[in-house]
């Protein structure tokens, strides 16, 4: 019994030993043999934004008043402080540290006026709706208006306007309807 135990043990062993072996070899990714990695395996993007993103931040922008600033892909516990009441400050602080607003809307003294987001609001996926649901929550307790905006490869300078007329008088500029990427 034992000495089937021990076979059984050592030829699993060699089975995953192989088995892993063969899959880092047919890794897609893989661009260097094992052990040859780079220490830092970065690299810089093209642009920071999409074409679609740039659209956005450049209408945004045209429409802001006078001494407002637009900020693009925030953290959100850069805008939040952990209170001392939360149970478990460390897993309150990272919980918002992992998450990012798509832009934020400063007055002329960087106070945070209105949160945009970018997405559909009718996500089928159960971990998107809590992190949407999430977002929602912490900006309503915290008194940071948050403007949801369906993702689109352009946005329309008027219904832009419209939508931030709300939270403050938006510029009456035109913004040009093709934006260079």
């Amino acid at each position: 019994m034992i000495f089937l135990t021990t076979v059984s043990l050592i030829s699993g062993t060699a089975i995953g030993w192989f088995a892993a072996r063969h899959r880092a070899e047919k890794d897609p990714l893989r661009k260097h043999p094992a052990g040859m990695e780079e220490q830092d395996p970065y690299r810089l993007r093209d642009t920071v934004f999409t074409s679609s993103e740039h659209h956005l931040f450049a209408t945004l922008t045209a429409l802001l008043p006078a001494g407002h600033e637009l900020f693009a892909k925030v953290r959100f516990g850069d805008l939040l402080d952990v209170t001392y009441g939360a149970g478990d400050r460390p897993e309150a602080y990272s919980r918002v540290m992992s998450k990012g607003l798509d832009y934020i809307v400063c007055d002329a003294a960087s106070r945070p006026v209105l949160a945009i987001c970018l997405g559909e609001t009718t996500d089928s996926d159960r971990s998107e709706r809590r992190y949407r649901e999430f977002i929602d929550r912490v900006c309503a307790k915290v008194g940071l208006p948050l403007e949801r905006l369906p993702i689109r490869a352009e946005y329309s300078p008027e219904e832009l306007r419209q939508r931030l007329a709300s939270y403050f008088q938006p510029q009456a500029v035109g913004v040009p309807q093709q934006m260079a990427a």
